[in-house]
């Protein structure tokens, strides 16, 4: 339902969506009319293009009623039938959701932003995540800003003797942190000390993601982060959980960087950071079989 809200946007990248499920068509037919899904929901009930294709789970044992899932995934494949990305996952409870593809891959972003106060350098940088309300399993984009003044630039991870850029998550329990991701720097020559350094100018940004988690702790029950499912299946005991509707997660992190213009070399900034996001219910509902 996350492509659903996002159909839009990517169909102003030239982008058209298509699922496909190892359901039969009656239950593909049945989810897509109650959750009003607006692109083609393909049925592949004996999983031969999932096969076909190689991502059938291989965590689910052939002697198990729903083998034949895949991993949860999505192809970007271009006019010309070209497969330019794939987001995959090993767990199926986990997914990179539509609007960390749309942030990533075409630097779309949905949704309100925070602007950072710098003291007396007066660099606009804002914070803002690619889903301000997730659910659990959702791989989602933590965006750092910056739009930098003319003749000014930012030192780039690799450079010695100055503060290079760097996007750090404090851990939490609740988040699994995946590595940063840093744009390509250009390679800027300084006459006045006959250095070249990797710098960042114009506007850059730097992304981090996160997974939130998708495993079960008492511990998150008993404060009543988490609550106990009813979506059991017997060939699948799980436990299955959701994070609690309405659950407020803050994620903080810090914030490294130097930056120096034509005449000035500031001197390095260390910002702290808070990412707030919305914990949103699962979709429970069983098809009927």
């Amino acid at each position: 339902m996350q492509l659903n809200e996002s159909l839009e946007q990517f169909r102003e990248q030239g982008l058209e969506i298509t699922g496909i499920s190892y359901d039969s068509v009656a239950i593909v037919r049945h989810f897509s009319e109650r959750a009003g899904i607006q692109f083609p929901l393909l049925a592949d009930p004996d999983a031969s293009n999932i096969l076909a294709f190689g991502v059938v789970n291989t965590t689910v044992s052939p002697e198990r009623r729903n083998y034949g899932i895949p991993f949860p995934g999505i192809y970007i494949i271009d006019e010309n039938g070209i497969l330019r990305e794939k987001y995959f996952e090993r767990n199926y409870r986990e997914r990179f959701t539509a609007r960390s593809i749309l942030a990533r891959d075409f630097g779309i972003y949905v949704g309100p932003k925070t602007e950072l106060e710098t003291g007396g350098q007066h660099i606009p940088i804002k914070i803002y995540t690619s889903d301000p309300v997730a659910q659990p399993g959702n791989r989602i984009s933590l965006v750092v800003e910056f739009d930098l003044p003319p003749k000014m630039h930012l030192y780039a991870p690799g450079v010695e003797g100055y503060t290079p850029l760097s996007l750090s998550i404090e851990p939490e329990s609740r988040i699994r942190i995946h590595d940063p991701e840093y744009p390509e720097p250009e390679i800027l020559y300084l006459p006045a000390i006959e250095e070249r350094v990797p710098v960042y100018r114009g506007t850059v940004r730097v992304i981090r993601e996160v997974t939130l988690t998708a495993d079960y702790t008492e511990e998150w029950v008993a404060k009543g982060v988490l609550t106990i499912s009813s979506r059991l299946d017997p060939d699948d005991p799980g436990p299955y959980f959701a994070l609690s509707a309405g659950t407020k997660l803050e994620i903080k992190g810090t914030l490294a960087y130097q930056a120096c213009d034509d005449k000035v070399c500031y001197l390095p900034e260390q910002l702290p950071l808070k990412f707030q996001i919305e914990i949103e219910a699962q979709d429970e509902e069983r098809v009927p079989r």
